[in-house]
């Protein structure tokens, strides 16, 4: 029987009108690796930058 409803997703699926439940150890699983994801990009982002070879803002030269 189809509910209409992705088990993974947590979502409200509008074309049932079914809500999706899930475990709090789930939810926690899930918001851990999403915040995990976000912490390797931002460290991604900082290496690529400290890497640049272009000099850094403060070194330009002014009048």
């Amino acid at each position: 029987m189809t509910t209409g409803t992705d088990s993974h997703s947590g979502a409200h699926d509008p074309s049932t009108g079914a809500d999706l439940t899930m475990s709090q150890e789930r939810l926690a699983t899930l918001l851990a690796r999403e915040k995990d994801q976000g912490a390797r990009g931002a460290l991604r982002s900082l290496v690529e930058r400290l890497a640049s070879p272009t000099p850094p803002r403060w070194s330009s030269t002014s009048t």
